[in-house]
């Protein structure tokens, strides 16, 4: 007996203690719980609002760099900025920018007329000077070559028109690059092309400034500041021109 009493002593002291750390284990089980919990969800607020935090242009990460012409911040009164969207585009890219840049640079003198009308630009120009174009390609991402097509062609341009690439960090859709084109353009009228020339400049633009400068009459009401406008080109008119048709006796 004398044996076995303290065998049993240190047994029932021992399944205390066990007891007792079991108990502080549920015990403190909450707080551990609330604590994962939490980190959880810091982390994954961090993870939704660190990309607009990283650029505070809506969240549209993006590496601005002007590869010809102008490079100063300021804007100017007497400059069409063009907005071309590209998405892997390295084919199709050169032959747009080919066709547009002759075209603007072979019809800038009426482009110009058209353009002061459109502004609402009534002074008359010193030295006959024209006005200026600011191509901004906004790369969206690509995973082929546009970004070197963009620089081996401003390498070659020598008109005195600005040259701008914008390399989205992500691809962030056509929305999201004609947005940061936008933000990043300098010019007094902003025009919006699509990279696979699918649309005729030569026909469109003529008619968008028209079209501008009616809109911009109808809304004016303080001479010293030309309105704030929106023009859209749309092809639906052709829908009807390009519907099939066949004879009743074909149809029969």
């Amino acid at each position: 007996n004398r044996c076995k009493q303290p065998t049993d002593w240190l047994l029932r002291q021992r399944n205390n203690n066990d007891m007792m750390a079991l108990a502080e284990t549920v015990a403190g089980a909450p707080e551990l719980y609330y604590s994962i919990i939490g980190i959880i969800s810091i982390l994954t607020i961090c993870y939704i609002f660190y990309p607009a935090y990283k650029c505070k242009k809506g969240g549209l990460g993006c590496t601005e760099t002007i590869l010809a012409g102008d490079k100063s911040n300021g804007g100017d009164n007497d400059l069409l900025s063009l907005i071309i969207p590209a998405y892997n585009e390295e084919e199709r890219l050169p032959i747009m920018l080919d066709e547009t840049l002759v075209y603007l640079n072979k019809d800038r003198e009426s482009l110009t007329h058209l353009f002061d009308a459109a502004v609402g630009n009534s002074h008359q120009r010193r030295n006959k000077s024209l006005i200026k174009y600011e191509i901004i390609v906004v790369d969206d991402g690509s995973s082929d070559n546009t970004c070197n097509v963009v620089r081996k062609y401003a390498a070659t341009l020598n008109s005195g028109d600005t040259v701008k690439l914008i390399s989205m960090h992500q691809n962030v859709g056509k929305g999201g690059a004609v947005k940061s084109g936008m933000l990043a353009s300098k010019g007094q009228l902003c025009l919006m092309v699509d990279a696979d020339g699918a649309t005729d400049i030569a026909d469109g633009l003529p008619k968008l400034l028209k079209e501008m400068h009616t809109l911009n009459n109808k809304e004016r009401h303080d001479t010293s500041l030309p309105p704030k406008s929106v023009v859209f080109g749309s092809r639906a008119h052709l829908e009807n021109e390009s519907s099939a048709s066949r004879s009743k006796v074909r149809t029969f």
